[in-house]
């Protein structure tokens, strides 16, 4: 690049071009390289410089989506079922942040329906002590 910008030619009023790809880099220089050490039919100069292969990024598949089919639905944990293993972690373990909690249900992450049960039991248990 620095080659290019160096060596142009400032009586012709095209620029250095620079095209980049995910694959390689293009740098054309008009007039070209010195007419002292080249032929006269050369008129640009273009330098192709492709990108290490360890930084090409991988080829991305395209995604498939999964139907959602009864089995899946079926699975699903009612509203019971949730309250059911939260009072189990928590008598098994005694205190848990809600983090904890969702760790010890087996979820990836704290859902919706955990953290309504949660709202329902703190609210139940409230209505006991008054």
């Amino acid at each position: 690049m620095c080659n290019a910008v160096y060596h142009k030619s400032y009586q012709i009023g095209e620029p250095v071009t620079v095209m980049i790809t995910s694959e390689r880099m293009e740098i054309t220089s008009l007039p070209g390289p010195d007419r002292t050490i080249t032929d006269e039919e050369r008129s640009f100069f273009t330098i192709s410089i492709p990108v290490n292969k360890e930084f090409l990024l991988p080829k991305k598949e395209p995604k498939t989506v999964a139907k959602k089919d009864n089995a899946s639905a079926k699975s699903r944990r009612k509203p019971s079922e949730i309250k059911q293993l939260i009072l189990k972690a928590l008598s098994a373990e005694g205190a848990l942040s809600k983090t904890e909690l969702v760790d010890k249900m087996n979820y990836k992450k704290l859902t919706d329906s955990v953290s309504n049960a949660i709202a329902e039991l703190i609210a139940e248990k409230n209505q006991e002590s008054i």
